[in-house]
C-alpha cells in the first residue's frame, strides 16, 4: 500500500480512470492542540520536528488505521484536520462504518486527552462532522510526469460544515444523514457502546504506544508526491517558510484550475501538494521555500498571489493569506496514510487572513515584509482578533508591485577584492613594516557574515607574497571549528599542515615527515639560538602528539609531564612558534573564526603574547560579529601593538566593480542600484546574487544596458537562509555527498567519504567535481578536499534531521574503522567523537578511553584527562565501567602528574560509587589508590 495517496485513487490512476463520481459517507476531523505543541517545539530545533512527528503519529496512526479497517479512506490532510470518505454499498454498511469510526475517534480522545513528552504535557481533543452525499473525484496531470487528484461534492461540504457545528469533544451529523438513516439515533449508540467495549478489551486499532515510524520510502514512482518532498527528513525539521494560501470560488472548471494553479507555482518556486476542499471551501496551502528554498522565497509568494489574482479567468474569484514563519515541514498524518505539510502558528494565521480577506484581496501581516516592503503597494487594512491568537494582528492588503524584475540565475565568479584598499593597505603595513620584523603584533578582522573577513586576509596573504617574496615570510592557517571544539584545534590544524601530515600516509611515513621538518628547524636554530633548540627538542613529543602522532617516551618529557595543567601544551605550541619567528623574517598565524576559539587555544595566543612579544610574530585573529552587530573579539595581545579593523558593507562603486568582474562587460545602472539596494554592500549577498544573474543564460545574448534586473528581494534574511538555497539548488546526489562530507569536518577524504557512501558512490568523484564547480569545496590535498567556508558546512549540517545525522555519523564511524583511521590519539578521538554523535555512547566511552591511554603513555597529560573525562560523562555513574574510568584518571594521569590532591578526590568518589555497588573487589582497588594518592601529597 502507498501512504502517500489514496488507495482507491492509486488504484484507478493504474487502471488508467480519470474521473468519476459515487455516493458516500463523510467524516471531518478537526485536532485541536497541535499549534500549542509546534510552537513550543520550535525551541527544540531539528529534535523537536522529530518529537513532533511522533505527536502527529501517535493520534494519526489509529484514526487513520480506523479508517483503512472500516473500509474507507483519507481523502487528505489539512493540517491538524483530515476528511474521510466510505463510498456507499448496497446495505448501507458505508453508514455503520462512518459512525463506527467517528465513535472510535471521540473514545480515543476520551482515554487520551493529553500527550506528553520530554517538553511538558499537551491537552487535545477533536470536533467531528458526519455527512451523506455525493462525492467526485479527478486525477489530473499537473506536469513533469507528475499529478494530483481532487475528492469534493456536497458529501465534503457537508460533513466540514458540520463539524464546525460542533463543540471540543463533539460529533455532530449533517442533515443529510437522517434520509440515509432513519434509525440514526440508535445506531449511534451502538456504535458508542461498541468503541467503549473495544477500549475494555484488546483494541480494535492500533492504540497510541509511541512506536517509532517505519523509514520513510518515497516511491521512485509516485507522481502523486510534490517534486522534492523525497528530500524531506522523516522526521522533518523547521525552515523559515513563506505560506500562501489560497481560495477559490465559481470555478467552472476544476481539473483545469488545478492545472492552472499547478503552473503557476511551478512558475514561482512553490509547491504544489493539492487542491482541499472543506472548512475553508476550495483552497490551496502553497509552501515557498519547502521542501527546497530559493534566495527570495517571499517575493515569490506575494508574486505568486499577484499574478493569480489579477489573472483569474471569470467567473473564478481568488483571495489570498500570505504569512511567513518558521514551520515543521515533514510528513503529517499517520504512518500508513500521510502528506507533505507545513504547520505552525505562521501557518494558521495564513488561513486566518484567507478566511477574512474579501474576493480579489490579497492580506498579510506585518511581519511578512518587516522593514522591508520597498518592492509592494501596500495599505493598511486594520487590526483583527483572530481565534488562537491573544493579540490583535496589524493586517494590510497587498495591491501591486512596484517593480517587476526577472530572476536569473548562473555560477558564480570569484569576486574581486572590491572596496578594500584602505583595510588592505593597512593589514599590509602592519605585516611589511621594520616594526613588525621587531615585535609581535596582533591584528582584529571583524565583521558580519558574508562581509569578506577571509577573502580580505587572503588577499593581504597574496599581496604580501609579492612585497617580500615566498621567503620573506610562514603562514600558518589555524581555523576555528564550531563542531567540534576540542582544545588546541585550530593549532592541531597547523601543525599538520606546516608538518606535512597526510592520511593517505601510514604512520611511519607521517612520523618522517614530522621528523625531518622538526630537524630541518633545530638544524637553523643550531647557531640562532641554541637555549631554545633544546627547548624544541622537549616539545617534540608534545607537538607530535597534536600532529596525531605516537612519540616514543623521552625523559625530559616526562619531567615536564609532572608539572600537568596546559604548561606543557602550552610550552610546546609556543615554543614552535617562536623558533620558526628565530628563523623567519616574519611569522602569520591566521586564526580563522576567532569568535569559536576554544578556551586552551585561547590561552596558547596569550602566552604566546607574552613569550614571544619580541620577535617578528603577527596573531591575525578573523571573528564574526555577533547578530546585533557587536564585536566578538578574543581578549588576546590588548597591551600589544596591532590593528584593530571592522569591516563595513562595500560602497557603491565596490559593487559596480564586482558585478563588472562577475558579468565581464559594462554594467547597466539598474543592476548597480539593485545590487546596492538588495545587497545592503554585503559581498557575500552580492555575490550569490551576481551569481544568479550569470546564471540565467542571457547574458551572451543581450547587450549590457539590455541586462537584466536582479530579481526583487533575492536577499534572504539572514544568511543561513541562502546557503540553505544555495545547497537546496545541489542536484540530489551532490547534495547527498555534500552532507555526508559536512558529517566528517571542515576537511575530508575522498575515501573515507567512498566508503560512507559504498555502494551508492560509484560517481563520488563527479559529484565533488560538481561541488567544486559549484563552489562548495576546494581541492586541499591529495585526494582531500574542504569546505569553501565554514557556513556552507554548517548549513549542509543545518539539513540533516537528528536521525540521518546519526546514521551518518555512525557509517563515519564504520569506514574510519575499516579504513585503520585509528592508531592516533587524534584519530581515536575523532572515532569516539562520531560514535557520540551516532547516539553509541559505550563505543564512544570505549574509543576516549583508548586515546585517554595512548595520549597518557605519549607524555600529553592535559589530552588524557579530557578524554577521560570525555569518557565519563557517557557512562552512568556507580557503574563498573564508570568507575575503572575514573580510576585509571586518578591512576595514569593525575598521581602520574603529582597531582596529589586530584587523584585522591577521584580516588574516593570511585570508591564511594563501588561501596554503593556493592562491589568489594573495585572498593579495594579504589582505596589501594586512595592509599598511593596520600603518599604522593
Amino acid at each position: 500500500m502507498n501512504p502517500f495517496v489514496p488507495q482507491l485513487i492509486a488504484e484507478l490512476d493504474a487502471a488508467g480512470v480519470r474521473s468519476g463520481g459515487f455516493r458516500a459517507a463523510s467524516l471531518f476531523v478537526d485536532i485541536t492542540g497541535f499549534t500549542a505543541l509546534t510552537e513550543l517545539h520550535q525551541a527544540g530545533g531539528k529534535a523537536g520536528a522529530e518529537a513532533l512527528a511522533e505527536a502527529l503519529r501517535f493520534y494519526f496512526d489509529p484514526l487513520v488505521d480506523a479508517v483503512h479497517g472500516a473500509g474507507g479512506f483519507v481523502a487528505g490532510f489539512a493540517g491538524d484536520a483530515f476528511t474521510a470518505v466510505f463510498p456507499e454499498s448496497s446495505s448501507s454498511a458505508e453508514i455503520d462504518s462512518v459512525m463506527h469510526v467517528a465513535a472510535q475517534c471521540r473514545e480515543l480522545f476520551r482515554c487520551h486527552p493529553s500527550y506528553e513528552n520530554l517538553l511538558g504535557q499537551f491537552a487535545f481533543s477533536a470536533r467531528i462532522g458526519v455527512a451523506f452525499g455525493d462525492v467526485a473525484w479527478d486525477i489530473v496531470e499537473i506536469g513533469d510526469g507528475r499529478a494530483t487528484y481532487l475528492v469534493q461534492g456536497e458529501c465534503i461540504d457537508a460533513c466540514a460544515s458540520a463539524e464546525q457545528r460542533a463543540a471540543p469533544g463533539e460529533v455532530v451529523f449533517h442533515a443529510s444523514l437522517a434520509a440515509r438513516c432513519p434509525r440514526l439515533a440508535e445506531r449511534w449508540q451502538q456504535a458508542i457502546a461498541a468503541a467503549q467495549h473495544a477500549r475494555s478489551g484488546p483494541p480494535t486499532f492500533r492504540a497510541p504506544d509511541g512506536r517509532a515510524a517505519t523509514p520513510l520510502a518515497v516511491p521512485a514512482n509516485c507522481r502523486f508526491v510534490p517534486l522534492g518532498a523525497e528530500e524531506v527528513p522523516q522526521g522533518g525539521e523547521f525552515r523559515m517558510v513563506t505560506t500562501a494560501f489560497v481560495g477559490f470560488r465559481n470555478a467552472p472548471d476544476l481539473p483545469e484550475l488545478t492545472r492552472w494553479l499547478a503552473a503557476k507555482c511551478a512558475a514561482y518556486g512553490g509547491t504544489f501538494v493539492r487542491i482541499d476542499f472543506g472548512d475553508k471551501g476550495g483552497n490551496c496551502l502553497v509552501p515557498f521555500g519547502a521542501p527546497r528554498s530559493w534566495e527570495n522565497d517571499r517575493e515569490r509568494a506575494v508574486d505568486f498571489a499577484i499574478d493569480i489574482r489579477d489573472t483569474a479567468p471569470a467567473p473564478l474569484e481568488v483571495r489570498a493569506g500570505i504569512s511567513r514563519g518558521v514551520r515543521y515541514v515533514g510528513f503529517n498524518g499517520g504512518t500508513n496514510r500521510l502528506e507533505l505539510a507545513c504547520l505552525g502558528k505562521a501557518t494558521n494565521l495564513a488561513a486566518r487572513l484567507l478566511s477574512t480577506a474579501p474576493w480579489g484581496a490579497v492580506w498579510c501581516d506585518r511581519e511578512l515584509f518587516g522593514d522591508d516592503a520597498h518592492g509592494y503597494f501596500l495599505s493598511r487594512v486594520g487590526r483583527f482578533a483572530f481565534k488562537g491568537f491573544e493579540e490583535s494582528v496589524p493586517v494590510f492588503a497587498v495591491r501591486r508591485k512596484r517593480l517587476r524584475l526577472r530572476s536569473p540565475r548562473r555560477p558564480a565568479l570569484e569576486p574581486p577584492l572590491c572596496d578594500r584598499d584602505r583595510e588592505l593597505a593597512a593589514l599590509l603595513s602592519e605585516l611589511s613594516s621594520a616594526d613588525a620584523q621587531r615585535h609581535l603584533r596582533v591584528l582584529h578582522v571583524t565583521g558580519d557574515l558574508g562581509i569578506g573577513k577571509s577573502y580580505l586576509v587572503a588577499a593581504t596573504r597574496r599581496a604580501l607574497a609579492s612585497r617580500l617574496g615566498p621567503a620573506g615570510f610562514l603562514w600558518f592557517a589555524a581555523p576555528c571549528d564550531g563542531t567540534f571544539r576540542h582544545p588546541f584545534n585550530p593549532f592541531e590544524h597547523a601543525i599538520r599542515i606546516h608538518f606535512r601530515q597526510s592520511p593517505r600516509k601510514d604512520e611511519a611515513a607521517n612520523a618522517l615527515s614530522f621528523r625531518l621538518s622538526l630537524d630541518a628547524l633545530a638544524g637553523k636554530l643550531a647557531l640562532a639560538d641554541a637555549a631554545l633548540r633544546a627547548e624544541l627538542r622537549r616539545a617534540a613529543p608534545y607537538l607530535a602528539t597534536l600532529a596525531g602522532l605516537q612519540p616514543p617516551g623521552v625523559r625530559e618529557v616526562a619531567e615536564m609531564a609532572q608539572r600537568r595543567s596546559h604548561e606543557s601544551t602550552l610550552l610546546a605550541i609556543t615554543t614552535w612558534i617562536r623558533a620558526e619567528a628565530t628563523v623567519h623574517p616574519l611569522v602569520v598565524i591566521e586564526l580563522e573564526n576567532a569568535h569559536w576559539l576554544d578556551g586552551d587555544s585561547l590561552a596558547a595566543a596569550r602566552e604566546l603574547c607574552r613569550t614571544g612579544a619580541d620577535l617578528p610574530i603577527a596573531l591575525v585573529l578573523i571573528a564574526r560579529n555577533a547578530d546585533d552587530g557587536s564585536a566578538q573579539t578574543a581578549a588576546v595581545g590588548a597591551d600589544l601593538p596591532g590593528l584593530r579593523l571592522n569591516l563595513t558593507p562595500l560602497s557603491r562603486e565596490g559593487l559596480r566593480r564586482m558585478a563588472a568582474a562577475a558579468i565581464g562587460s559594462a554594467v547597466p545602472e539598474t543592476l548597480v542600484d539593485d545590487l546596492q539596494h538588495r545587497s545592503g554592500g554585503n559581498p557575500l549577498f552580492a555575490e550569490e546574487i551576481l551569481a544568479l544573474v550569470r546564471q540565467s543564460g542571457e547574458l551572451g545574448a543581450r547587450a549590457p544596458e539590455q541586462l537584466p534586473d536582479v530579481a526583487h528581494g533575492m536577499l534572504p534574511e539572514r544568511a543561513a537562509g541562502l546557503l540553505v538555497a544555495r545547497l537546496d539548488r545541489l542536484p540530489k546526489p551532490v547534495r547527498r555527498v555534500t552532507q555526508a562530507a559536512a558529517i566528517l569536518g571542515p576537511r575530508f577524504t575522498s575515501d573515507v567519504l567512498q566508503r560512507m557512501l559504498w555502494p551508492l558512490s560509484e560517481n563520488l568523484a563527479e559529484c565533488l567535481e560538481m561541488a567544486e564547480r559549484e563552489r562548495i569545496v576546494v581541492p586541499s590535498g591529495e585526494a582531500a578536499w574542504s569546505f569553501r567556508n565554514g557556513m556552507l558546512r554548517e548549513a549542509a549540517l543545518g539539513l540533516l534531521s537528528p536521525s540521518e545525522a546519526r546514521r551518518l555519523h555512525t557509517l563515519a564511524a564504520l569506514a574510519l574503522e575499516q579504513l585503520d583511521r585509528t592508531s592516533s590519539v587524534a584519530e581515536k578521538a575523532g572515532l569516539a567523537d562520531h560514535w557520540r554523535h551516532a547516539g553509541d555512547p559505550s563505543r564512544a566511552a570505549s574509543c576516549y578511553c583508548s586515546a585517554a591511554l595512548q595520549a597518557a603513555a605519549a607524555y600529553a597529560p592535559v589530552q588524557a584527562e579530557r578524554l577521560y573525562r570525555d569518557a565519563l560523562s557517557l557512562l552512568v555513574p556507580a557503574t563498573e565501567a564508570a568507575i575503572r574510568v575514573r580510576l585509571a584518571l586518578a591512576r595514569d594521569v593525575l598521581a602520574a602528574c603529582g597531582d596529589a590532591a586530584g587523584a585522591l578526590a577521584e580516588a574516593r568518589e570511585a570508591c564511594a560509587q563501588a561501596e554503593r555497588i556493592s562491589n568489594p573487589t573495585l572498593a579495594a582497588a579504589c582505596r589501594a589508590e586512595i592509599a598511593h594518592a596520600q603518599s604522593l601529597a
